[in-house]
């Protein structure tokens, strides 16, 4: 083998391997707790439950209203969306 050839592989498996970190399972969930009066409300608490397994994950907003749920995993979606 040739050192163009050898370099030509190890390129192709380092873009291919930066292909593959690319791929996700799961998602984010952001959103802004307000009141009535369209205040946003600081220190709500979220909980965002899996109806298909019964796990429950909990959040609170912050300063501005906003809560974020990391790493959800994709499922199924339902009749009972809102």
């Amino acid at each position: 083998m040739t050192v163009k050839y050898q370099v030509r592989v190890l390129c192709a498996l380092i873009l291919l391997s930066v292909c593959l970190v690319a791929q996700t399972v799961s998602s984010s969930l952001v959103g802004r707790v307000i009141d009535p009066a369209d205040a946003v409300v600081p220190a709500a608490k979220v909980t965002l439950t899996d109806a298909a397994t019964g796990s429950v994950r909990m959040a609170a907003t912050d300063n501005t209203g906003l809560f974020r749920f990391v790493n959800v995993l994709f499922g199924v979606r339902g009749n009972d969306w809102f």
